[in-house]
């Protein structure tokens, strides 16, 4: 009989292959999103200026009179406060000397623990941007109006809209739109949107059409996702993190 197959094989772990969930780099838009601003104190000021250069005044003068005078406004101040935030764990020379190929408990470890930390900035990010009460302008659809809806839809009227808001605003016309890869995909299907750039040269609504479409030069497509159930769940489920907004910025 041999001494038999079972026994004549230890297993082992294969030295080439490993099965491991990591996001792509490109999923996450929260440093495209908000942008980073250098600043070398943890907490201080930053001067702000009102709109008053924007009123009009008589700036009539005679051939030997002097210029009429207006008052530049001082400007006020703001504050700032900068929060740290870190991960860690321990990776002992014992696990690093006894570790198998292809692991790598130092490089291993500090991929996980950036991957976390992408996440939890994509999460707080997407919560800056998208809760009401951050929001200036924020507008919810009613049912028959949302993007999905096969009638009654209207994304480039609403991203028209809200360009023209924004630039009364800040006297600049916003250039950048920021939403999720479901959002990104029902407009990229819309037929609003299809009608205008069927007779491209490729016909395919890619992110440039789309964003050139809409009146904006890019759009950051948030295609990360995030556990939503906790540790120790045998059924695991995930949601995109940007959810079903779109930000006009």
């Amino acid at each position: 009989m041999g001494l038999g197959r079972r026994s004549v094989h230890i297993s082992k772990p294969l030295t080439d292959f490993a099965l491991a969930f990591i996001q792509d780099d490109d999923s996450f838009i929260a440093s495209d999103v908000l942008p980073t601003v250098p600043a070398s104190k943890m907490t201080d000021k930053y001067f702000t200026f009102d709109r008053g250069n924007w009123r009009t005044s008589d700036d009539l003068r005679g051939d030997t009179s002097p210029s009429n005078r207006v008052k530049v406004p001082s400007p006020s101040t703001d504050s700032f406060n900068i929060e740290r935030h870190s991960l860690k764990d321990y990776v002992s020379h014992d696990e690093i000397d006894d570790s198998d190929s292809p692991l790598r408990p130092k490089q291993d470890t500090t991929g996980f623990l950036m991957e976390r930390l992408l996440i939890n900035r994509e999460v707080k990010a997407a919560s800056l941007v998208f809760v009401t009460a951050a929001v200036a302008n924020y507008t919810s659809l009613t049912a028959g109006t949302k993007w999905d809806a096969t009638t009654g839809s209207t994304p480039i009227d609403d991203i028209d809209t809200a360009i023209d808001t924004i630039k009364q605003e800040i006297g600049k016309k916003p250039n950048i739109g920021t939403c999720g890869e479901n959002v990104f995909k029902t407009l990229k299907r819309h037929s609003q949107i299809i009608e205008l750039i069927k007779y491209t040269q490729t016909g395919i609504a890619t992110k440039d059409l789309v964003a050139s479409v809409l009146g904006l030069d890019d759009i950051n497509v948030g295609m990360s996702l995030k556990m939503t159930t906790g540790e120790g769940i045998a059924s695991e489920s995930t949601s995109y993190i940007w959810g079903n907004n779109f930000l006009v910025s």
